[in-house]
């Protein structure tokens, strides 16, 4: 949903040209919000909306955050919003560990 709302309103402006980091940093500040209104409105178990509830501190919490930054980063990649190299550096940024990533990235993108 955000990143269908910032295509939409690079859209309208014919002077601007969609930044990666942007969507990035929306989808990273918008999205943990967002889930948690979904997980509402669908009336999903209140198990799974205590843990959207919680700080990323808690674990089950940090790994939905997780998946949920390697998802997108994985769909702004495929679509050609952002390269290898800002995925690379955007894992980086929010220090997740190499080892751990690379395991989750290859699940991601098996065919």
């Amino acid at each position: 949903m955000v990143y269908g709302a910032a295509l939409d309103g690079y859209s309208r402006s014919l002077k601007l040209s969609p930044n990666p980091a942007l969507f990035v940093e929306l989808i990273e500040t918008l999205a943990p919000r967002m889930s948690l209104r979904i997980a509402r409105d669908w009336q999903t178990s209140p198990r799974l909306l205590s843990v959207l509830e919680r700080s990323g501190e808690e674990k089950l919490a940090t790994a939905l955050h997780v998946g949920e930054l390697l998802g997108t980063l994985s769909f702004l990649e495929s679509q050609t919003v952002i390269s290898r190299q800002e995925r690379l550096d955007s894992v980086k940024i929010a220090g997740l560990p190499a080892d751990i990533v690379d395991d989750i990235w290859a699940r991601l993108t098996a065919v």
